[in-house]
C-alpha cells in the first residue's frame, strides 16, 4: 500500500473502492476459487466458521453448504456496501446458517476461541496491518483449528480484473502499493511469525 497514507486513510481508501465496486463485483470470477478454498479447508459439518473479507460471498456460500444446518458461517467485511450485497443474497436465497457483519479484521469483535475454521479469499492483502489481523484470527480460532486463505500471486490476474472494472464500470482501483503477499515462502514466514503452525 502507498507509504504516503496513514493507516486510517488506507482503510478508508480500500473501503471506498470496494464499496463502489460492490454492485458490479465479479461474483462468477471468484466463484471457482471460493469453492476450491472451502474444499481445501476440509470443513466438517456442524462447525463455526469465520469468513474474513467476505465480499459478495464467494467463500461464504460454499462454506455454508459445507457446514450444513447444524453449523454456521459468519462473514465480515470492512466495506458496508459489500456487507449489504452479501446480506441481500443471504435473504434472497434463504440461507439460514450464515450472517454478515461490518467489521475490521484488525479488531475482531468475537470472544477468544469462537471458531473452528477461519477462511479468507483474496482479502488479506487489503488489510492495513496484516500481522495484527493474523493475531486476531489466531485469537478467535479454537486450538488445533484451521486457517485457510487464498491471496493474489505475482502474476497479472489482478491487473486484468482491475482493468475490466475500470473499462466496463469506470471504477478505478485505489493507488495501493501492493495487492499480493509475495511468494509462498514469504507468506509461510508471515503465518509462522503470527503463531501458526503446520503451515
Amino acid at each position: 500500500m502507498s507509504k504516503s497514507l496513514d493507516p486510517a486513510a488506507k482503510k478508508a481508501l480500500v473501503a471506498n473502492w470496494f464499496g463502489r465496486a460492490a454492485s458490479v463485483y465479479f461474483s462468477p470470477f471468484f466463484s471457482y476459487p471460493g469453492h476450491r478454498l472451502v474444499e481445501f479447508a476440509k470443513i466438517p459439518k456442524g462447525v463455526q466458521v469465520l469468513d474474513v473479507g467476505t465480499g459478495t460471498g464467494a467463500v461464504l456460500f460454499p462454506a455454508a453448504l459445507a457446514v450444513g444446518v447444524d453449523g454456521h458461517v459468519t462473514g465480515i467485511d470492512f466495506a458496508e456496501e459489500m456487507v449489504r450485497a452479501s446480506s441481500s443474497t443471504i435473504t434472497r436465497k434463504d440461507v439460514l446458517n450464515a450472517a454478515v457483519r461490518r467489521m475490521d479484521a484488525e479488531h475482531l469483535d468475537f470472544p477468544d476461541a469462537s471458531f473452528d475454521c477461519v477462511l479468507s479469499g483474496f482479502a488479506l492483502s487489503y488489510i492495513t496491518d496484516i500481522q495484527r489481523a493474523l493475531g486476531e484470527i489466531q485469537r478467535v480460532l479454537r486450538p488445533g483449528s484451521t486457517l485457510a486463505l487464498s491471496t493474489w500471486g505475482e502474476g497479472g490476474e489482478l491487473a486484468i480484473l482491475y482493468r475490466a472494472l475500470e473499462v466496463e464500470f469506470n471504477i478505478v482501483q485505489p493507488n495501493l502499493e501492493s495487492h499480493h503477499l509475495g511468494n509462498v515462502e514469504a507468506l509461510n514466514r508471515l503465518l509462522e511469525n503470527s503463531g501458526f503452525s503446520n503451515v
